[in-house]
This record gives structure tokens, C-alpha cells and sequence, in this order.
């Protein structure tokens, strides 16, 4: 704020206990304020103060005016804005920045006000206020909006008839974990300070108010009302979205509840779908040069596309820009040396071995992504006799997709995946099955040589959507039908495949000048967090968990084990084993239940990385968004280094055939390429420990051991040492080749020069006249003894 010499004149906007604590800090400080009689939230506008600010600025002064709207009258010349709400949001509070106006410090009890005004009873606690303290300053709060003892009543009233709905399970599911009451004429206030839920949206026929976390996204959402004085909003991450009362119908008020509540909710599971592939530049008029097979070189042509608008939503993603807390915390939580494999920022001194793109559209007015990942499941039988599962239609939320490429030639594709509509075991274990799939993993014989695949892992078509205000277009459908395709044919083979809904996002990406081939098999890399408080309770008891492997057999109920392998190994309907001893240990050699009993465990194999919590706030929230964030990107990271090995290995291969072929001359050529490409990726790519934090040191290991890569990273570097070991020979024995050659050219050489000095070179002489004479008998005997040397 800048601190220039001012005499200000105050103007205070609606009653709350901020703008009455205000009002004595202004007080105790001998400052000119103004403050109407009457003044309410909804006509706090700087068009009530007209004839003040008139009268002040003629004065000489400078008109301050506290939380005051624009929706009447714009902010006059000459007058200042002290506000923290709407495009304030990112400020101080009104008394801090009144404070630091004036230069003075808030007591104790100002500085929880503070708190209080910028985020509820959670920024307090943030505070390490005391409850009695928190109690105290949200009954002067109440107080100072006019609302009674009485009314707090009601609303302890409300409050305890909706944790009641809550217990016996008749709250509406829609809700999820958001908390909506519909509060009549019981002021919000009072039922919020009552019930002190994560996420509360509170509502009459007048207006709304939610509060919890997630504000940012109703505040784009919105931006809109906000802008036309219809809604307001403040604090981030925690804070709060109303609507102005009387700016809105009672319908539109009643669709505004269900369109919050279902974007404020928990998505009952998360999904990423990861799919890591090789990619190399290539141009149909002329062979691309290794040193333009760089990062820097594909990184060139993506932002080129951008520029031009050829790449649809495809966005440069500089980490650094706009930071927040959570950025900080997914930065921190990683060694300094892993970060630049990790994160990407645009400082062009500094050199990173990854280029990171984005795909995020705006969202729409519902808060929610407009793109869609639907999966069609086909009707399919179950085992045992149990009856058919019908069709059905998984449609999730594309929250955004990434593309994270790296300089060894590899690159992943994220789909990000938030799954609102059901919470059902089975249908999660559906998700993650058929949603990963890129192409048939098995035909059957006869005419329909899809349809086994289809009832057991394949869906019948994955599409992308977006879904606009007016209608729902298809960006991409993917139908699997690919039973004509050799899989024997070579590269190109892959290149046919192109499952649409990943192709694309990589054809805008890369255009028709950068190959992509698949680097694993027929699945995506499936990362998942699923909250359900019954899953994470069945398996609690689970004597594998508590270190007792043998435990499982003696009455503990197999079907939470069961369930819990399937899970973790990715299977729908069944667990692909038929060995109870082998799932228990199985289930052991692949969890990581460290925080069981608190209620979430972690589950991870070659192909899947999945976490199961409870619905509570610390699940919903800060595990679902752990996941999201730095167990996404180890997953991300050790999928790259398995991707980087496999390309290698390929590449050593190649090489090795140079040996018996025509190219065998640019045999040290390509090994030297590739040992440079290694050896950077083994010192900015492939790390032993990339946190300081105990889990994330654990998970990593733990993730490196079941993708086997340390082994694979040994055959690597032994199998690249023989090839150097053969080009050695292969030299070597070139060497030798041409010292061989230039030693019998010498040898040719020298013995008709050793003759000719014996003989002397004067064969040919002249007469007299200039005629020229030969000495036949020397010339006989020269040719006489160069014969009889050679033989």
C-alpha cells in the first residue's frame, strides 16, 4: 500500500465486528470516519457518501471508503478502496490494511478479528486461537450483524437436525460431503458458527453463502455476477461465495444450490490415467540429424503451434508463475536436485531436462471442467452364476490434461480424472479397468473376434466430450476396432493404432512432424484415490496389515482382501488369482499401510499406483489432493525412467546389428549418441531418493522395486559397456587392418627402390645424335630379381 502523507476521511461500509472493530481502532487513534445510519451490506455503496466525499476533497482530504461497492456509483476520483473481497481477495483484511494505512499495530484481539474476516473459525484455529477465544469473536460477530440470542438457537436447532439426517443416512447423496441447509429465516451466521462443518452451503429464497475450501474455481466460475455486483467473494484457499440478497429469484436461487453443491463436492474417487510413449522428430523431405532429435528442437515446434493457434487448449506450463501455497508444498516436498526433472520453469538460464504442457479449459457455470472421459461398458456376464451386469456409462469430469516430455526421447500423457456420480466399489474398479485400456490386449477366433475382450476388459468406445452451454460435441471416440492389425508389422504397426482419445491431444500437440510409439503395452499407468469410509474400515482388521500374514486365514472375512487386490492389481470383476495364500502375500508384498489406522492405506504394482481413505475432510482433501499433486509425480517420474530404460535398450539393440550390416562404419557414431544421451539421463533423470520426506523416501523405493528398474537401469549400463567393449575391438581390429595394408604397400614399396639403388637408375642413355640407348642386360636382370623376391 503506498504510505505517501495523507489526511484521509473514513467511510465504513456494512455492520459486522471487523467494521465495528475499525470503527474504535479509528477512535482510539483520533481519525475522521463516517459511518451511515442504517448502512447495510446491500446499500454499503459509495453513492450513500456523495456529499461527504464532495466536502472532504474540497477540504483537502483523501475520502477512504471501507468495503464499499461500485454497483451504484464507481469509485469516485481522489477516494481510496480499502476491500479484500472479489478482485481484492488476495489482500490483507480491511483492518490490517487500515492499520498499515496508519502505521499502527492491531492488538491481540484486532489481529483475531482479522482472522476471523478473512476465513472463518479455520483461519482462527489457523491462528492457534483458543476455542474460547474463537467462540467469543463469532458471538461479537453475530452480535455486531444484529442477530439474537433467539436466532442462535434456531440455529443450533438446524445445525443438529442435519448431523441427525446425517447419521441415519437420509441426506441426499447429490451433496456428497458438502453440508446445504436450507435455513429459512434463521440468519446464515448462526447456523455456520452451529454446525462448523469443512463445507457448508447455507441458502433461503433470498441468497446463498458457501464457505470451505475450492472458492477459486466459483470465483472463475462466477466472474460474470461478480463483476455485476450480484455475488461477492473472499479469502482463498478458504473462504467464502454469496450471492447479494435479492439479486437473484428463488428457481435461481434453487439451481445455483445444486450447481455449487455438485461442484464444491469431494469427487467420490480421482483417476489418472498415464500413457507413456517414445517420441522422435521426423521431416518427409530430408533424414533428421541426431543432434536436432533434441528436446529443445520438439519443445520449438509445440510452442511454434501455440503461437499460431494450431494446438488447441495446449499451454507452456511455468511452475513458478502465480504460486501458491499448494505449489510451494508439492515443491518442497522434493530434493533440489530431483526438482528440475519434476518441475518445469520458463527462466531461460536455467536448463531443464523436461518440457511440460497443460490442457485446461475454463470452467463452466456449474464450476466443473466442460470436457468429459466417458467410457461405455458393454452388458457382460459374472462368475459364479450371479446374474448379468448390465451396460453402462461412466462419464467423469476431464479436469485437465498434461504432457510431460523429456530429453531422453520419452514422453507421458496425463488424463486427470474426477469421478462425481457414484461411489459404488465395483463401478470404481470398472473406472480404472476399462478406462485405461488403448487397444485389445486378446482377439478371439470367429466372426466376432472382439467380443470376449469386450465382456471381460475392453469397453465398447471411450469418448472425449465437451459440453457447452447449449450442446455436447465429441472430440474424439475411440471404438477399439482393430482386429485387421498385424501386430508383427514393425513400428508402424503402432503408429496405425492411434487410439483416438490419446491421438488427439498429441496431434495438436506435434502435428504430422514428431512419431509417437507406445513405450509399455496396451494399458495406461493407472494412479487412483478412492474415498470410502466402509472399504478403508473393512480392511482395518486385516492381520497382513498388522505384520500377521498367517492371521489371514484364521476367520478374517476374505472379501475386504479380495476386494482390496483387485484394486490394487487393476482387475474388475475378479481377482486374476486362484491362490489365497498367494493374494495375501501378494496384498503384503504391495501395500503400504502405514496409516491404516488412521483410515487410508496405499496399494501400488508395475501398472497402478491407488490410495483408499475415508470421506472425511482430511481424506477428501489433503490425501486426494496428495495424489494429485507429489505421488503423481513420482508415479510420473519412475514411469519416465522405465520408458527412458525400454528406449534405450531398443536403441543398444540397433546398434548391435550395425555390426553385421553395410552401416557398420557408424557404429561408434550411434554409441556415442546414445552414451551421451545416457549418461544424461542417469544424472537428471534417474535419482536414487528423490525426497527428504520419510513416505515419499519409502514410496519411492517401493515404486522402483516393483517396476524392477534398478535392475534394469545394471542390464543397461552393462549392456551399453559391452557394446563400447565391441566398437573397442571393432577398432582395434580396423587398426590392425590398416597397419597390415600400409605395411605390405611398404614392402611393395621398397624392394624395387632397393634394386634400382643397387643397379643404379641410369638404364637409358643417349648417342651423340640424341638417340636413346637401353642397357637391356641391366633392365633383364632388375625385373630378374624383383620376380625372384616376390616369389
Amino acid at each position: 500500500m503506498d504510505h505517501t502523507p495523507i489526511r484521509p476521511v473514513f467511510l465504513l461500509g456494512g455492520p459486522d465486528l471487523e467494521m465495528v472493530a475499525i470503527e474504535r481502532l479509528l477512535k482510539r487513534h483520533g481519525q475522521v470516519y463516517h459511518w451511515k445510519p442504517g448502512i447495510t451490506w446491500g446499500t454499503a455503496d459509495w453513492s450513500v457518501y456523495l456529499g461527504t466525499i464532495e466536502a472532504a476533497i474540497k477540504a483537502g482530504q483523501t475520502p477512504v471508503g471501507i468495503e464499499l461497492t461500485a454497483n451504484r456509483e464507481p469509485v469516485p476520483r481522489g477516494c481510496l478502496l480499502i476491500d479484500h473481497h472479489n478482485e481484492h481477495s488476495h489482500l490483507p483484511s480491511s483492518i490490517e490494511q487500515v492499520a498499515e494505512l496508519l502505521g499502527i499495530a492491531l492488538s491481540p484481539f484486532e489481529q483475531a478479528v482479522a482472522a476471523n474476516d478473512k476465513g472463518h473459525v479455520q483461519a482462527m484455529r489457523g491462528s492457534r486461537l483458543s476455542e474460547g477465544t474463537i467462540r467469543r469473536v463469532r458471538r461479537l460477530d453475530r452480535r455486531a450483524q444484529g442477530h439474537t440470542a433467539e436466532q442462535d438457537e434456531a440455529g443450533q436447532a438446524l445445525a443438529e437436525a442435519h448431523r441427525r439426517r446425517r447419521r441415519i443416512k437420509s441426506y441426499p447423496r447429490r451433496y456428497g460431503d458438502v453440508d446445504v441447509i436450507a435455513c429459512g429465516e434463521v440468519p446464515f451466521s448462526c447456523v455456520a458458527d452451529a454446525l462448523l462443518t469443512n463445507k457448508m452451503l447455507l441458502w433461503n429464497e433470498r441468497g446463498l453463502m458457501y464457505a470451505g475450501p475450492g472458492v477459486q474455481r466459483l470465483r472463475t466460475a462466477y466472474a460474470g455476477k461478480i463483476d455485476e455486483g450480484k455475488a461477492f467473494v473472499g479469502g482463498d484457499p478458504l473462504g467464502f461465495f454469496g450471492t447479494v440478497e435479492g439479486r437473484f429469484s428463488e428457481p435461481e436461487i434453487t439451481d445455483l444450490v445444486e450447481l455449487i453443491a455438485h461442484a464444491m463436492k469431494a469427487p467420490f474417487s480421482h483417476h489418472i490415467f498415464l500413457y507413456p510413449f517414445k517420441w522422435s522428430m521426423n521431416d518427409r523431405d530430408r533424414p533428421i540429424e541426431p543432434k536436432e532429435q533434441c528436446i529443445e528442437k520438439v519443445a520449438e515446434l509445440i510452442d511454434g503451434r501455440i503461437a499460431n493457434k494450431d494446438a488447441g487448449q495446449w499451454k507452456r506450463f511455468d511452475f513458478t508463475a502465480g504460486s501458491d501455497a499448494g505449489r510451494y508444498n508439492e515443491f518442497q516436498y522434493f530434493h533440489p536436485f530431483a526438482r528440475k526433472a519434476l518441475f518445469e520453469n520458463l527462466d531461460p538460464k536455467e536448463a531443464h531436462p523436461i518440457a511440460y504442457y497443460r490442457w485446461k479449459e475454463e470452467v463452466g457455470a456449474n464450476g466443473l471442467s466442460p470436457l468429459r472421459y466417458v467410457i461405455n461398458i458393454v452388458k457382460r456376464p459374472q462368475w459364479g452364476g450371479k446374474p448379468d451386469l448390465e451396460a453402462i456409462r461412466h462419464e467423469l469430469e476431464l479436469e485437465e490434461i498434461t504432457l510431460t516430455l523429456y530429453e531422453s526421447g520419452v514422453g507421458v500423457l496425463g488424463f486427470h480424472l474426477n469421478n462425481r456420480d457414484t461411489e459404488d466399489r465395483e463401478a470404481i474398479l470398472d473406472i480404472n479397468d476399462f478406462g485405461r485400456r488403448l487397444w485389445p490386449p486378446f482377439q478371439a477366433n470367429g466372426a466376432d473376434r472382439l467380443g470376449a475382450t469386450r465382456k471381460n476388459m475392453l469397453a465398447e468406445h471411450i469418448t472425449i466430450q465437451r459440453h457447452a452451454t447449449e450442446e455436447v460435441t465429441d472430440l474424439a471416440k475411440e471404438r477399439f476396432e482393430h482386429e485387421h492389425l498385424d501386430p508383427t508389422s514393425g513400428p508402424e504397426h503402432w503408429m496405425k493404432f492411434r487410439p483416438d482419445h490419446v491421438h488427439y491431444f498429441l496431434e495438436r500437440a506435434f502435428g504430422p512432424n514428431v512419431d509417437r510409439i507406445p513405450a509399455v503395452d496396451d494399458r495406461m499407468f493407472t494412479l487412483c484415490w478412492y474415498g470410502n469410509a466402509e472399504a478403508i474400515h473393512g480392511l482395518k482388521d486385516y492381520p497382513v496389515f498388522q505384520g500377521d500374514p498367517a492371521g489371514a486365514w484364521r476367520g478374517f472375512n476374505g472379501d475386504p482382501a479380495h476386494w482390496w487386490y483387485r484394486f490394487v492389481f487393476v482387475d474388475n470383476r475378479s481377482a486374476g488369482i486362484g491362490n489365497r495364500g498367494m493374494l495375501h502375500r501378494l496384498n503384503a508384498e504391495h501395500s503400504y499401510p502405514r496409516f491404516i489406522e488412521d483410515g487410508s492405506v496405499i496399494g501400488m504394482s508395475r501398472y497402478s499406483f491407488v490410495l483408499l481413505s475415508d470421506r472425511g475432510s482430511f481424506g477428501t482433501e489433503h490425501l486426494r489432493v496428495h495424489t494429485q499433486t507429489v505421488y503423481f509425480q513420482i508415479v510420473q517420474l519412475c514411469l519416465a525412467q522405465r520408458a527412458s530404460v525400454l528406449r534405450f535398450s531398443e536403441e543398444a539393440t540397433d546398434i548391435a546389428k550395425l555390426g553385421t550390416s553395410r552401416e557398420r562404419g557408424r557404429l561408434a557414431e550411434r554409441l556415442t549418441e546414445l552414451k551421451t544421451r545416457y549418461i544424461s539421463f542417469v544424472n537428471r533423470i534417474w535419482f536414487r531418493e528423490v525426497s527428504p520426506q520419510e513416505q515419499g523416501i519409502e514410496l519411492y523405493e517401493m515404486l522402483q522395486a516393483h517396476m524392477d528398474l534398478e535392475k534394469h537401469v545394471k542390464d543397461l549400463n552393462n549392456e551399453i559397456e559391452q557394446l563400447h567393449q565391441f566398437v573397442l575391438l571393432e577398432n582395434a581390429k580396423a587398426r590392425e587392418d590398416k597397419l597390415e595394408l600400409l605395411t605390405k604397400l611398404g614392402f611393395y614399396v621398397a624392394i624395387p627402390t632397393l634394386i634400382a639403388g643397387f643397379y643404379g637408375m641410369n638404364l637409358f642413355s643417349t648417342d651423340g645424335s640424341g638417340n636413346t640407348l637401353t642397357d637391356i642386360r641391366s633392365l633383364w636382370a632388375m625385373a630378374g630379381a624383383f620376380i625372384l623376391v616376390l616369389v
